[in-house]
């Protein structure tokens, strides 16, 4: 694939070999390079090949970006709110894909929000409230799954559906964790429903309800609920002492240089590492605020590198000393720069575009576009936009 890829040859006679192939990096790549060379007679074959039940959503995702180009739009990248909005209300398609078009269709959100929670995402005008009811009414685990976790990406839209799911006792526990996941951004006006789930028996669900509640303004007879439920479950001890006892997090813990001395610590945590719960975690709205800058999975800014791939195969000691030391190393496409304006403002921030425009895409996401006759310097600094001591806000666990 990779040779024909570099080669002159006709796309169009490898078509159907490529995308009827099992090996599904055969497909990626066939996409890519039908896509690169701009093979339009291949569109029914990749709208054939997007009806697949079996396709992974980086699949999904490919051949979308592909009929895009195909189609003469690829300025819509791996959205098609027509396409995608009508593979979501296709009953008779796979629930996997429509979930994965679902997952599709918000836009990230880079508008400042001066007062409320912070959406990462947009939804198009035809993703209403009604329809994403309509869709968690069918019970399908996948698609129910995507509702909430869009609904907890754009907070605003979502809240009143989040409470909704996060307190009906009826439901699946792992679709109503991740409702609790998603109330965090708004916890402040869902105290007395975070404190009755943090008495829960389902421990992911308890322990979501505890992380949402950190970081708020609790008042002394809550904070004396949580003590009574800190002595019914011992085995969340270390949430508990998070919310009541912050200081606890500073104590005992290496440096931020002694990579080996964290590791140490971290293979010494008892039991298997929770996936589901670090996931919960990298698209939390107020602890590791990892999906601010970072996609993963098709969720996330992309402030900083996508993070999709980063555990295949990867190298976890320079992961955990990329989160321990932000600083030490940083590509050169995400170098922060500080950018000085005439007027006064600096803007500091990951540097999108240098051509009639400036654009700076700043920590939080938010965009700035400026005129180059409103330039008064431009700046590399050697700070990262992540910000140092991110893992004193974590627990071991």
């Amino acid at each position: 694939m990779l040779a024909l890829a570099a080669s002159d040859v006709d796309p169009a006679p490898w078509v159907d070999t490529l995308l009827r192939d099992p090996d599904p990096a055969v497909n990626f790549e066939g996409l890519r390079w039908l896509s690169h060379r701009e093979t339009r007679e291949a569109l029914p074959a990749v709208k054939a090949f997007l009806a697949r039940s079996d396709l992974s959503f980086t699949a999904f995702e490919a051949a979308v970006a592909a009929h895009n180009t195909l189609s003469g739009v690829p300025e819509q990248g791996v959205r098609n709110a027509e396409l995608l909005l009508a593979r979501l209300r296709d009953k008779n398609s796979s629930p996997s894909l429509r979930a994965f078009a679902l997952r599709l269709l918000p836009a990230q959100d880079w508008r400042p929000h001066e007062t409320g929670p912070v959406a990462r995402v947009s939804f198009p005008k035809e993703l209403t409230p009604e329809l994403l009811r309509e869709l968690l009414d069918e019970g399908d685990p996948d698609i129910s799954r995507e509702v909430v976790l869009a609904l907890s990406d754009n907070p605003r839209a979502g809240a009143d559906l989040l409470v909704q799911v996060a307190a009906d006792a009826s439901l699946d526990p792992v679709l109503r964790t991740h409702a609790v996941a998603g109330l965090a951004a708004v916890a402040d006006q869902q105290i007395p429903l975070l404190l009755r789930l943090a008495g829960e028996e389902h421990r992911p669900l308890r322990e979501e309800a505890l992380r949402a509640l950190r970081n708020r303004s609790l008042a002394d007879p809550e904070k004396e609920t949580l003590q009574d439920l800190r002595g019914r479950f011992p085995e969340s001890d270390d949430l508990f002492a998070a919310l009541l006892t912050p200081a606890v997090l500073f104590q005992n813990r290496p440096p931020a240089t002694d990579t080996a001395a964290w590791k140490k610590l971290l293979e010494a945590v008892p039991g298997e590492a929770d996936l589901a719960a670090g996931s919960r975690v990298f698209h939390h709205a107020s602890l590791a605020l990892c999906a601010n800058c970072h996609r993963h999975e098709g969720r996330g800014r992309s402030v900083g590198p996508d993070l999709g791939a980063v555990g295949v195969g990867g190298d976890l000691d320079w992961l955990l000393e990329s989160i321990l030391q932000p600083s030490r190393q940083i590509a050169p496409e995400y170098l922060p720069r500080a950018v000085t304006l005439k007027d006064g403002r600096t803007i500091v921030g990951i540097r999108m575009q240098s051509y009639t425009r400036e654009r700076v895409r700043d920590v939080n996401g938010h965009s700035v576009t400026f005129e180059l006759d409103e330039l008064a310097s431009i700046a590399e600094l050697d700070t990262s936009l992540m910000p140092a001591g991110l893992a004193l806000s974590l627990t071991d666990r």
